[in-house]
């Protein structure tokens, strides 16, 4: 009788380990589900969008769509032609700030300096979508919760421009000297 007892005993929690063991296994697959449900929902969301937590320098650009993100940069690069860029460089004790405008002064219709916006938008817009199915599924949402996804904006730079900054910068450089080796 008492082996009895034994055996129902150990039958018994044989049955409640594979009930918890069932609950925990379950619990697991509707938390999965529900991830993957959240996060194809949020990726219909902001289908053909930036997604939240995508910045250009300090600007951020999420739920932008592709053409908004262009009008951006078209608008970045007006403002650049009208005020100027500045600049301001410091050696030791001298510090120096100057403007210096991206529009040639030979002809103005031409930006020495702008934003590829076409290019940026794209890039924009393709921050989390660069993966595996796996991983546009988790990468969107981490960016968001997690991290500021800094890009960088596609900037082309004429060598007219170039050469006039180093002409303002040339009182900042070191001078060539003779190493006597």
């Amino acid at each position: 009788m008492i082996e009895e007892a034994k055996q129902a005993v150990s039958n018994f929690n044989k049955i409640g380990q594979s009930k918890n063991a069932m609950i925990g296994v379950g619990v697991f697959l509707v938390l999965v589900l529900v991830f993957f449900g959240s996060a194809s929902v949020y990726n219909l969301v902001y289908k053909n969008k930036i997604f939240p937590g995508v910045y250009v320098g300090s600007h951020h650009l999420g739920g932008l769509t592709n053409l908004e993100a262009k009008d951006f940069m078209e608008n970045f690069n007006n403002r650049m032609a009208k005020e100027s860029l500045d600049f301001s460089f410091i050696k030791v004790d001298k510090v120096s700030n100057f403007k210096l405008s991206p529009v040639s002064a030979d002809d103005s219709s031409v930006e020495m300096v702008k934003i590829n916006s076409e290019s940026s938008a794209g890039k924009l817009v393709s921050v989390g979508r660069s993966g595996n199915f796996f991983t546009n599924l988790w990468q969107p949402l981490y960016i968001r919760l997690f991290s500021q996804r800094v890009v960088s904006a596609d900037v082309v730079v004429e060598d007219r421009f170039v050469s006039s900054l180093k002409d303002y910068m040339s009182d900042f450089s070191d001078k060539p000297r003779n190493a006597n080796i």
